[in-house]
C-alpha cells in the first residue's frame, strides 16, 4: 500500500457539529469506543479501561496505528521543521498534533489540590472559527504563529501548543493560547469522550455494574446502578433528578449511585480516566 493510499484514510472535511474530521481514522476509533465503552487516550495505555493508538494496526498492517499517524504527520510537517524528526522516537507528540489539528480535544490534568480540571482545546482553525463565530485575519495569523512557534521543540518535548476554547464570565467565546503536555495530561478527542460516557451510562441503566476504580495506588470496587426500578426504590419521585445529575453531557466526571456493604446508597464521583474495568453485575458472581 502506497503512502498516498494510506493518506486518503486520514483526509476529509471537518465536521463542525461533531468537532472532528470525517475520515476512516476517526470512524474506526468511534466504532471501537462504541463497542467496548473504553476511552481513547493519546499516549501509552495506563489503565485497563483506556484505549491507545498503539493497540490498533495501521492501514498499513505492518505498522501500529500510532506509528502510522506519526509517520504521516512527520512528512506533512517536514517543510516547517528545522531538523529531521524521528517519528519512532516522538510518536506521541506527532500523534497529538494530528489529533489536535483534526478535532476538539478534552484535556485533563491534576490540580495542586489533587483534583482534576479539564478544558476543550484544538489546533484546528476551522473549529476555532466555528466556536468564536468567526475570527479576524489578525487573530488567525497570531494563533497560527503560536501553533507553529518552536515546532521542533514541541515535538521533542511533547509539550504541544494549542488553543483553549472557553467562555468568559459574560459567556463570550474566548480563545486562549496554552501548552498541553502530552506526557502528563490526559487527552481525548472530545466526541470520543462523549461516546465513552454515553456507553457507561446506558450500561448502568440496563444492568447494575461493578466498577474497578483507581484511587491513588489502590484499586477499589464499586457496585453501581442507574436502573429505573433501583432508583425509584431508593429515591422515589426524585429518581429522575439522580439520573439527570449523573453526567453534565460534556466532562469526564460522572456522579453515580453506589451500593455500600451496609445496604446504604451514596452518590459518588467517578472520573472516566480512572476507571480500570466495568463488569455487568450478572457476571460478577454476586
Amino acid at each position: 500500500m502506497t503512502s498516498d493510499q494510506i493518506a486518503t484514510n486520514y483526509a476529509g472535511d471537518i465536521d463542525i457539529v461533531n468537532a472532528h474530521r470525517n475520515n476512516q481514522f476517526y470512524l474506526r476509533l468511534q466504532k471501537q469506543v462504541r463497542k467496548t465503552g473504553k476511552i481513547l487516550v493519546l499516549g501509552k495505555r495506563k489503565v485497563g479501561h483506556e484505549l491507545s493508538l498503539e493497540q490498533f494496526h495501521g492501514i498499513d498492517k505492518s505498522l501500529s496505528l500510532d506509528v502510522e499517524v506519526a509517520r504521516l504527520k512527520q512528512m506533512a510537517l517536514q517543510k516547517y521543521l528545522g531538523a529531521e524528526i524521528d517519528y519512532l522516537k516522538h510518536t506521541t507528540a506527532l500523534c497529538g498534533m494530528y489529533v489536535f489539528e483534526t478535532s476538539c480535544c478534552n484535556v485533563q490534568h491534576k490540580t495542586q489540590t489533587g483534583g482534576f480540571t479539564s478544558s476543550i482545546s484544538t489546533r484546528s482553525l476551522p473549529l476555532m472559527q466555528a466556536f468564536a463565530g468567526g475570527l479576524s485575519q489578525q487573530t488567525m495569523t497570531e494563533n497560527r504563529h503560536f501553533l507553529l512557534k518552536g515546532l521542533d521543540e514541541q515535538i521533542r518535548t511533547g509539550k504541544v501548543h494549542s488553543i483553549r476554547l472557553e467562555h468568559n464570565s459574560r459567556g463570550v467565546p474566548t480563545l486562549r493560547q496554552e501548552v498541553v503536555n502530552l506526557n502528563t495530561m490526559k487527552v481525548t478527542p472530545h466526541f470520543l469522550l462523549i461516546e465513552a460516557a454515553t456507553y457507561l451510562l446506558r450500561l448502568c441503566q440496563s444492568s447494575p455494574v461493578r466498577i474497578r476504580y483507581a484511587e491513588g495506588t489502590t484499586i477499589a470496587t464499586r457496585d453501581v446502578s442507574l436502573c429505573r426500578g433501583f432508583l425509584f426504590r431508593q429515591y422515589h419521585y426524585g429518581w429522575q433528578s439522580v439520573l439527570a445529575g449523573a453526567w453534565d453531557g460534556k466532562s469526564a466526571t460522572l456522579h453515580l449511585p453506589v451500593c455500600q456493604s451496609n445496604s446504604q446508597v451514596t452518590i459518588e464521583e467517578f472520573n472516566l480516566y480512572r476507571i480500570c474495568a466495568v463488569v455487568p453485575f450478572q457476571t460478577t458472581g454476586k
